[in-house]
């Protein structure tokens, strides 16, 4: 059985291969399944860095502009 790590990778892969706007379950959009994975990680699936703070990684770049999202 893969962890809740392994999930939210494949599912935050897929969510980058969509347009932010289109609807994934209901009304939820592609790009706030997004935001809710923020805080799924415990390290960045591209770099492997701490989450969200390699400035050099562009996925830690993302998603650390959608953590500072209200």
């Amino acid at each position: 059985m893969r962890t809740k790590e392994q999930i939210a990778t494949s599912v935050l892969q897929c969510m980058i291969s969509l347009e932010p706007t289109v609807c994934i379950v209901g009304n939820v959009t592609a790009f706030e399944v997004t935001r809710l994975l923020t805080d799924a990680f415990t390290a960045c699936p591209a770099c492997g860095a701490e989450p969200w703070v390699d400035i050099d990684c562009r996925v830690c770049l993302v998603m650390s502009a959608l953590e500072e999202q209200p």
